[in-house]
């Protein structure tokens, strides 16, 4: 099938210059990321809407031909906006039609494909098809690819079940050219496998660097301000569900109070289970660049002092209700003997907050951030301990950027979407438990429900299925021990399971 060319009328000429102007203006339209841009080269997108071809055909610097489904043309719009540039129609009954392709490329053109074959469902990449592998294995061009973020967010033309929005803002991040190659004599079948992996990698390393980090209080607020502040963001079966807003609200409130006892920089120390009020408490000292530094409290009196003590703990912040456990008993009176430490309980929150307080922390929580003590990037924001099994707990300082790129990372890679949910009743003093069941949900736009009590393993299939959760992150052990309780319909509603912190058997 030869090359459809553009409709070249004088109404489009005059409407594509007015369309960019005000693309520009209603979108803030970004374009990031490599200015090198082969005239002859593969152009791989990722597909959030059917604004997407609009969009990379009025800002791209270059003329590309673009690969369109025909089913996309059912839509009277995207045939008219997509008539307005080079495009090249593939059908399903049509195998050969990237050999086709071949043959432009080779005449010197671009051309620019969505290879997920159709719009996201989720907002992240879905299943990348191996067509442009094909085309960069045999052709030798360069392949780029083009991850756009935002057009999801347009009140028309994306099935992705996100915050709409009149005029979201809208990025481009362009990669840097990359080659598909396989080595020489190698078996066919096997060199295309070989291409689609590196696509898949080029595909979803575009999708991480396109994502700007921040610090964790600002990534959380950015999450909300995408996905709505109204949307759920954490639940556990003490407090029951927070929205994003009222989880800012809270961990605003308890970052403004924690800071006056507190300098910035300074380590505090966090004593609580796997809860909404734990991911609030981290969040708010965070967001006040103190370093959260979490506790075991199963560590007992020794391993908890030395814990303290290592990390020159001024301030531990816990609750009463938790201390009045079986097991715990007495572990307040042990920290309290510790020189200078003293203990906050977060039962006496109400009684230490000034009357305006909660006016300026749901403030910030929504339009600026804490005017002091802002953390950076590159600035500590967790400490977690190892489990002194060989000898005494060695703390282990994490950035905010490590952090967040983790989060990222794996929100790259793993087919999430707004339509999740996430169960976890791993603890929050463990990096596996703490980026994967707090912090990829909570930046992803997905709730996650947390459970403290994770050897409960007749509970545990009772709550996966009465929560609607669809991801389950857990050990090894752990997945063993709450499948002995569980019938087959307690867990129907679970896609996907992230085992990790031990080998899987």
């Amino acid at each position: 099938m030869a090359i459809e060319k553009a409709r070249n009328s004088g109404l489009a000429s005059c409407v594509r210059p007015i369309a960019k102007i005000l693309s520009r203006l209603l979108f803030r339209v970004e374009i990031r990321g490599s200015s090198e841009l082969p005239a002859r080269a593969i152009y791989v997108a990722n597909h959030l809407s059917l604004m997407d071809a609009p969009i990379l055909s009025l800002f791209l610097p270059i003329r590309p031909v673009f690969v369109v489904y025909a089913g996309m043309l059912r839509n009277p719009f995207y045939r008219w906006v997509i008539g307005q540039a080079d495009r090249f129609l593939v059908e399903e009954d049509r195998p050969f039609a990237f050999k086709e392709l071949l043959a432009v490329l080779r005449h010197g053109r671009s051309v620019l494909l969505f290879p997920e074959g159709r719009i996201s469902l989720t907002g992240s990449l879905m299943k990348i098809q191996e067509g442009a592998a094909f085309l960069a294995l045999h052709s030798g061009a360069p392949i780029i690819s083009l991850i756009l973020r935002g057009t999801d967010h347009f009140f028309w033309g994306s099935p992705a079940p996100v915050a709409k929005k009149l005029a979201p803002k809208v990025s481009i991040l362009v990669g840097r050219p990359a080659r598909i190659e396989a080595p020489a004599g190698l078996e066919r079948r096997k060199a295309r496998r070989l291409a689609f992996l590196r696509l898949q990698e080029i595909m979803e390393l575009g999708f991480f660097e396109s994502t700007e980090l921040l610090p964790l209080f600002e990534g959380v607020r950015r999450a909300a301000r995408l996905h709505g502040f109204s949307r759920p963001a954490l639940e556990d079966p003490v407090v029951g569900s927070f929205s994003y807003g009222r989880l800012l609200a809270l961990s605003a409130l308890l970052g403004r109070v924690l800071g006056r006892r507190s300098k910035p920089g300074e380590r505090v120390g966090i004593l609580f289970p796997t809860s909404v009020v734990g991911v609030a408490t981290l969040l708010g000292l965070c967001g006040r660049g103190r370093v959260a530094t979490l506790l075991n409290p199963a560590a007992g009196r020794t391993g908890l002092r030395q814990a303290a003590e290592i990390a020159s703990l001024r301030t531990v912040v816990t609750s009463r209700r938790l201390l009045a456990a079986p097991g715990l008993a007495g572990i307040d009176e042990s920290l309290a003997t510790i020189p200078g430490l003293s203990l906050f309980f977060v039962e006496d929150l109400p009684g230490n907050t000034r009357r305006t307080d909660a006016l300026m922390a749901w403030i910030e929580s929504r339009f600026s951030p804490p005017q002091t003590s802002l953390p950076l990037l590159d600035d500590p924001a967790v400490v977690l301990f190892t489990s002194g099994s060989e000898g005494p707990p060695k703390g282990v300082l994490l950035s905010h950027r490590a952090l967040a790129g983790n989060a990222a990372q794996a929100l790259a890679v793993v087919g999430t979407g707004p339509q999740d949910k996430v169960f976890s009743a791993l603890p929050l003093f463990h990096a596996f438990g703490l980026t994967t069941g707090v912090l990829v949900p909570l930046l992803g736009g997905f709730p996650s429900f947390l459970y403290p009590w994770a050897l409960r393993s007749h509970t545990i299939p009772r709550l996966c299925y009465s929560s609607d959760a669809t991801i389950l992150v857990s050990t090894n052990t752990l997945l063993s021990y709450w499948g002995r309780y569980a019938v087959p319909y307690d867990f129907a509603r679970i896609r996907m399971v992230i085992a990790g912190a031990e080998p899987l058997r």
